[in-house]
């Protein structure tokens, strides 16, 4: 998926102070639930980013790894139905 519009969005609004710490968050809406008839019914994954990935983005046009949810967790997208 990608998610660099809404990134290079999110550093527009952010631009004027570079020294401002922040975080991106993006979710899906798919199912994270195998078996559904009905795609968003049930589950999604969720992306983080900081302000360092978003000038990444601006800076490379790639959309970096998302980070991790969870203290114990090195790198995302997190499922939504395990961290509830």
């Amino acid at each position: 998926m990608k998610f660099s519009l809404l990134l290079i969005a999110a550093a527009s609004a952010a631009a004027e102070s570079s020294t401002t710490s922040y975080e991106v968050w993006g979710c899906d809406q798919s199912n994270t639930v195998a078996g559904l008839d009905t795609l968003g019914a049930k589950g999604s994954y969720l992306w983080i980013w900081d302000n360092a990935d978003v000038d990444d983005v601006i800076n490379t046009g790639v959309t970096p790894k998302s980070k991790g949810c969870t203290p114990d967790s090195t790198e995302g997208p997190c499922d939504l139905l395990e961290m509830l």
